[in-house]
């Protein structure tokens, strides 16, 4: 995709959140992505401040009011992308005891190894067992393909595979549906999201886009914000982004998006030597 529609498209989407966001004003939908979160008291904490400030709702829940129109107070959802063991040990527990519901992106490759390699080192996940602990709490969870490969440098026929495969194992082992997808870093493809926009497979599909979901939104896309840190002002945290962090984000149906996808396809030209 050239650089230019990026950003063309990126003012264009930036320019109808604004319009969205005086229109509606409270009347939003926010939906929170995290990784792994190894302070389970700053987690509570953090839980806290949200319930002070919305209603904690499901990812169906808050898709389902989307759509509706029915939106008449602030809403918020809480998803973990990688499954990593942190979200088992910290923040089970704590949504567990206040009741709240919440969704788990899981790359079933990730949990067939035990561990995911990032920039910062390896990392413990979730086993079956701990996702069979989740599910059984009543949490959502969905998938995040297998190998969290960059789907917009992928086949087609390779981002098929990896998307339907993964929900395939995750129903398969978890006896639970998985109605829910969220695109590994975010990226992908026009074609790949009007594959996935015009199928059943899933009722959701999550981008990492920043930014509020206001009601009677079109297609199945999710926009998701970092989850602000404790330390800082929450608030700010939660805002919406500026024209400039708008335009930084959409490189995600880019070429031009960091280093992750290029480290796989160097390893995808070394495997093939």
């Amino acid at each position: 995709m050239r650089v230019t529609r990026v950003v063309k498209d990126a003012f264009t989407d930036w320019l109808s959140m604004k319009k969205a966001e005086l229109r509606y004003n409270s009347r939003h939908w926010t939906v929170l992505c995290l990784h792994e979160v190894t302070d389970r008291e700053g987690f509570a904490t953090l839980l806290g401040e949200l319930e002070s400030r919305y209603k904690i709702v499901s990812l169906s829940e808050g898709f389902r009011a989307i759509k509706s129109g029915r939106v008449n107070a602030p809403l918020l959802t809480l998803t973990f992308d990688d499954g990593d063991k942190t979200v088992s040990k910290n923040c089970l527990p704590e949504l567990q005891s206040r009741s709240l519901p919440a969704c788990l992106f899981v790359c079933t490759g990730f949990v067939e190894a035990g561990f995911r390699d990032v920039s910062t080192g390896r990392y413990e996940v979730m086993s079956w067992d701990d996702l069979k602990n989740w599910a059984q709490a009543g949490l959502e969870v969905g998938a995040h393909t297998v190998n969290h490969i960059p789907l917009n440098q992928a086949t087609m026929e390779r981002s098929k595979w990896e998307i339907l495969e993964s929900k395939s194992v995750l129903e398969g082992r978890l006896d639970c549906p998985v109605r829910h997808l969220a695109y590994p870093w975010g990226y992908y493809t026009d074609e790949l999201d009007e594959w996935l926009q015009s199928g059943d497979a899933f009722d959701t599909i999550s981008t990492t886009i920043p930014g509020d979901n206001y009601p009677n939104a079109r297609g199945k896309q999710i926009y998701r914000k970092p989850a602000p840190s404790i330390a800082g002002d929450v608030r700010k945290g939660l805002r919406n982004p500026t024209l400039y962090e708008t335009v930084r984000a959409a490189h995600q149906r880019s070429i031009l998006n960091g280093l992750a996808p290029v480290v796989w396809r160097l390893e995808q030209r070394d495997a093939r030597r």
